[in-house]
This record gives structure tokens, sequence and C-alpha cells, in this order.
């Protein structure tokens, strides 16, 4: 039987620290990208069953400013590319009540990934249901460099109505609305 003892592995070109293992067995890898965006505010008047880009532009966490705040998605290039978990939290209201939304993880502006979200009274005694939050998860396949990511949402409204992509509150502080990711390998 033989033992390896390692505390530290470097890359084979230039020497940099790769990963670091404590002696309590902790890995510690210092780039494992991530982020996590909301909205610097409400957005306002989404059309009734229309797909519509949620406008991401607020870095919560984004060390590596790897989310495009004006195009409100992730671009992977050789360094990021990869197998990433993604996690959306979306607060919504309607002008009326939301019949039913579909949230929609995208590549290259095409599905990936949907979620049909079933309405939920949001707080109160009242049976309204023109509010409602939604949370969706999946792993994203964006292993070529170029490839982008974003968060569209689909909502079908009472009579034709529209609603809001609600952020409220202090988005600095806490958030309702949110995209999250970490690149998984």
């Amino acid at each position: 039987m033989s033992t390896l003892k390692v505390g530290t592995i470097q890359d084979h070109a230039n020497s940099n620290t790769a990963m670091t293992i404590s002696s309590g067995g902790v890995v510690t890898q210092p780039k494992m990208p991530f982020f996590m965006i909301n909205l610097s505010g409400d957005q306002g008047s989404v059309a009734d069953n229309s797909e519509t880009v949620v406008q991401f532009n607020n870095r919560m966490h984004d060390p590596d400013s790897l989310w495009d705040t004006s195009n409100y998605r992730l671009t992977v290039d050789a360094n990021t590319k990869g197998y990433w978990w993604m996690h959306t939290n979306i607060y919504t209201n309607g002008t009326n009540n939301i019949e039913n939304t579909h949230m929609k993880f995208r590549v290259n502006g095409t599905s990936v990934a949907v979620a049909i979200g079933a309405v939920r009274q949001v707080g109160g005694t009242s049976t309204s249901t023109n509010e409602a939050v939604y949370s969706f998860s999946a792993v994203v396949d964006l292993t070529t460099a170029s490839n982008y990511f974003d968060v569209a949402i689909v909502q079908d409204i009472s009579s034709g109505g529209t609603s809001t992509i609600n952020e409220g509150g202090n988005p600095s502080v806490e958030t309702r609305t949110y995209v999250c990711g970490h690149r998984l390998r």
C-alpha cells in the first residue's frame, strides 16, 4: 500500500496553485466560477404570453464579472465552459390573475430546460392569484466556448393583462428575483 502526501497541487505550465488540501481533508480550488445576479428594480409590463428575457442586471456575487449586465446573460469562454448548475427564483405580480407560467433556461436563445409554474398565493388571506413566486434549478450544458445562457419567462395573464417581474425591497441587501450558478466541471 502506498500513501501520497500532498498539500498543494500546481499547474504544469506556470506553477500557479491549482488546488490545496488542508490537514482536515478540505479541498480548495482557487478558480471555481460562480455568480449571483438580481434585478436592480422591477421589470415592468411583461406582455401576456410573450417570451421575455429576465433582465438580471445587478451583481450581488460575481467576483470574475462573468454575467453580462447589459445583455442579461452568462457567456462562457475556454476557462469557464463546462456543465453548470443554475438556479433562479422569480417573483411576479400581474394586472389580472396569473393562469400559468413557463420559466426557461436557454442556451444561445434556445430552451434547454423548462419549468411550468403552478400559481401559488403569496402571503395574506386573499384568494387572488395575481402574485406568484417560482423557483427552478437545472444542470446546463455550456461545454462550448462562446455559448451563452439566459433566463426567459412566459406568463399567461387573464384577459390579456401584463405582469411585473418584481424585485422589491433593497436589491443590494435582500432579493426576491435572482439567478445564480456555478460550474460543476
